[in-house]
């Protein structure tokens, strides 16, 4: 598997590729009109309004929480 490469941002400090990008639309995920839509620098990705996943995904499955996640080895 690769990695993405960081890229040199503002003030010479690593950026992702994917900074800013809508999750939604790079994974294929339709979400009504008006919806809050996760970008990826965001520290939760709330699915619960995407249109067609499976009712018995609880909606906590469908949050992603990457606040708890740091670069402490």
């Amino acid at each position: 598997m690769t990695g993405a490469a960081a890229l040199p941002g503002a003030a010479g400090l690593l950026q992702s590729p994917f900074a800013g990008a809508d999750v939604c639309r790079e994974a294929g995920l339709s979400l009504p009109d008006g919806a809050p839509r996760p970008v990826f620098d965001d520290d939760l990705w709330d699915f619960t309004q995407v249109v067609g996943l499976p009712r018995q995904l609880s909606e906590v499955s469908r949050r992603f929480d990457f606040a708890a996640i740091t670069s402490d080895g």
